[in-house]
């Protein structure tokens, strides 16, 4: 019985304790279709480093959310949900970037986070 008691304590804290880890500090993610040419193609899976993301370089791959809407077919109603998107960082704070006639300057700013997620998301 004892033995028993301290399997499940142990087995309890080591899933506690990839819990954490998968949430705080190191998550994997599947690269969606379409992939990120040419070192990464479609089903490569990826681990993310979820510490060290306050400064991003050119080149450097991101995961970043979006809220996604779509409807369902035979139905009325929006789902506003959020999906995960892999991108690479073409531009940086200081950086112009031009969609049509309209141009945007990336500010430097305290969320340099939400700046390089802008940036790959329009790559």
């Amino acid at each position: 019985m004892k033995i028993a008691v301290k399997f499940l304590i142990a087995l309890g804290l080591s899933l506690l304790l990839v819990w954490a880890v998968r949430t705080y500090a190191f998550t994997v993610f599947t690269v969606p279709a379409g992939g990120l040419p040419p070192q990464l193609k479609a089903g490569n899976r990826v681990i993310v480093n979820r510490i060290d993301c306050d400064f991003f370089n050119r080149g450097d791959v991101v995961v970043f959310t979006d809220s996604v809407t779509y409807q369902r077919r035979n139905q009325r109603r929006k789902i506003v949900a959020e999906a995960y998107f892999i991108g690479r960082v073409e531009k940086q704070p200081g950086d112009t970037i031009r969609i049509d006639t309209v141009q945007y300057i990336i500010l430097r700013c305290a969320a340099s986070a939400a700046a390089a997620r802008i940036a790959a998301s329009i790559c």
